[in-house]
């Protein structure tokens, strides 16, 4: 009874990462055309696309873990592929910016890892309530 309990956790958790990232990325939409002053948008384009980046990077390697997003080292993303491409333009200060902009208007949350001596960015998927 006990296992079989488990498996209906594991699968219960599997559903909920799936469904939180398919709103998730539909709330980005959603973010991304809604207007939150004259000039300027909930996200602009190049934010929308880093948060994009994130669903897919962020993807529990254990589908049925409780965990419904992985967590990155903030170095790491720094240092990935597509964000040296997304920001080649533009100063790191501005990556950096973007980041707590979205951090603040509670897109992803940031944790200090003391183990690794770097912070760690995860999607904040209580955002999907707000937009």
């Amino acid at each position: 009874m006990v296992g079989f309990a488990e498996e209906l956790k594991g699968i219960n958790n599997f559903i909920k990462t799936k469904l939180n990232r398919v709103v998730y990325r539909s709330m980005l939409a959603r973010a991304y055309n809604q207007r939150a002053g004259e000039r300027r948008r909930v996200l602009n384009q190049r934010e929308y696309h880093l948060l994009d980046f994130l669903i897919s990077q962020t993807e529990p390697s254990d589908p049925f873990s409780s965990r419904p997003s992985k967590r990155i080292p903030l170095e790491e993303l720094a240092s990935s592929q597509y964000i040296q491409a997304a920001y080649r333009k533009v100063t790191p200060r501005t990556f950096r910016r973007e980041l707590i902009r979205l951090e603040q208007s509670g897109f992803i949350k940031f944790a200090f890892d003391a183990s690794i001596k770097d912070y760690i960015v995860e999607l904040d998927f209580d955002a999907i309530g707000k937009y």
